[in-house]
């Protein structure tokens, strides 16, 4: 009898033993087809414009398998972005889903289409349309101005009303800030502009730099040696004759090496050299945007899985995240630069302009996500094709290209 009792409480002990990890595979399998089951039928449900990061869990939860004990949620504000539709483009929704059942808690990132608007739709979208035109074009406006210290509020205002085209009316957001520039170094200047066009609203924040004040003397400045391509530092260089064995005189990025190094936005790669038939990867094209428009710090929180706050492209990483250069939560920072998303992302920093698209390249499709800015870089003369006929979206940039392209950007 004893030993019956025995044997009964050691099967009891081996069930009690294997339940909970019987129970932790079961959760595990359930989130495993929760993902799938999101997966397959996410083109499915029917998402819309401004919709809010609530109502499209509850849509997603909807294609959860029945009797499932999943739940939904996003870890932070940044995992759920939505670019809205409109009468001429799909919309699209990023949403890096937290799914969560027992004590398994796993990430899944999805990209989700809206389809552009038609019938009532587009025509009761077409205020808002307008003034995110209008938006567009006073931000661009803001971004192609020179600034000095004697800038006012007024000023900027003004030149922003006389930019838009679709009557939007434009006040301050009562946030003008300005730091007055110095002596070899730059001062910056912000505001938010608000607009206005019938019952619609928006808000634009704009920054830029006032252009530094000349230099007193001629007398010559101690030479300094080049920072390494990791610095946060936006001071102005004082030495602005550095020469590089692989610059000769003539290239046709030489000014642009000079400018870049001389405004702190790249150094050399070594104190002799600046490697300008290196390609230039995205962390340091936008690391250079970054620094160009003066090192703004960041105004939300690192959204990447990738980016570590102890990488040097972090701040800028983030930065390009807040004006929409990045839309997914993978920054991918060591992939090569194309002329394609060069273009892009030089576009967009200069306020998305609108410009008639009248190139003869063979190779950008009027419907490619890069048709505008490579219209807008060619009327800019910041680049030009390849040859008559091709632009070569495709193809990778070197570093003397980059500083070459930014340079023609910043002091067209």
């Amino acid at each position: 009898m004893f030993k019956k009792l025995l044997s009964l409480l050691i099967a009891a002990c081996m069930l009690l033993t294997i339940l909970p990890s019987m129970a932790m595979a079961d959760e595990n399998d359930e989130i495993k087809a929760a993902k799938k089951a999101i997966q397959n039928g996410k083109e499915t449900v029917q998402l819309k414009n401004d919709m809010t990061s609530d109502e499209f869990l509850r849509a997603m939860a909807t294609l959860l398998p029945e009797g499932s004990n999943v739940t939904l949620g996003f870890s932070k504000e940044s995992d759920y972005r939505i670019y809205n539709a409109t009468s001429q483009k799909d919309g699209s929704i990023f949403a890096n889903i937290e799914f969560n059942c027992g004590v398994y808690k796993l990430h899944e990132m999805y990209d989700v289409k809206i389809p552009a608007l038609t019938g009532k739709a587009a025509e009761d979208n077409a205020d808002r349309e307008k003034i995110t035109e209008d938006s567009k074009l006073a931000k661009a406006a803001f971004n192609n101005m020179a600034f000095d210290n004697t800038v006012t509020e007024d000023e900027i205002l003004e030149r922003a009303r006389a930019a838009v085209k679709n009557g939007s009316t434009i006040v301050s957001g009562g946030d003008f800030t300005k730091v007055e520039a110095q002596i070899k170094k730059r001062g910056s200047v912000k505001l938010t502009l608000k607009l206005t066009l019938n019952n619609e609203t928006a808000s634009v924040k704009v920054s830029n730099v006032i252009r530094e004040l000349p230099a007193e003397s001629s007398i010559p400045e101690e030479t300094t040696k080049p920072s390494t391509d990791n610095t946060n530092d936006n001071t102005e260089k004082t030495d602005v004759t550095v020469k590089f064995e692989d610059v000769r005189d003539g290239a046709y990025y030489a000014d642009a090496v000079k400018w870049a190094v001389s405004k702190n936005i790249t150094s050399g790669t070594s104190d002799t050299t600046f490697s300008p038939d290196n390609t230039c990867t995205r962390a340091q094209i936008l690391t250079f945007l970054w620094r160009a428009f003066g090192s703004p710090a960041p105004e939300s929180s690192n959204p990447f899985s990738d980016v570590s706050s102890s990488d040097y492209f972090c701040n800028a990483a983030v930065w390009a995240f807040d004006n929409d250069m990045i839309d997914s939560f993978t920054f991918d920072g060591n992939t090569p630069c194309t002329r394609a998303s060069t273009v892009i992302y030089l576009w967009q920093i200069s306020g998305s302009p609108i410009v008639e698209q009248n190139n003869n390249f063979s190779d950008v499709p009027e419907d490619s996500d890069y048709a505008e800015a490579v219209a807008w870089a060619v009327s800019n003369n910041i680049t030009s094709g390849t040859s008559d006929t091709t632009f070569s979206p495709d193809a990778i940039c070197s570093r003397g290209q980059i500083v070459t392209f930014l340079n023609r950007t910043i002091n067209k």
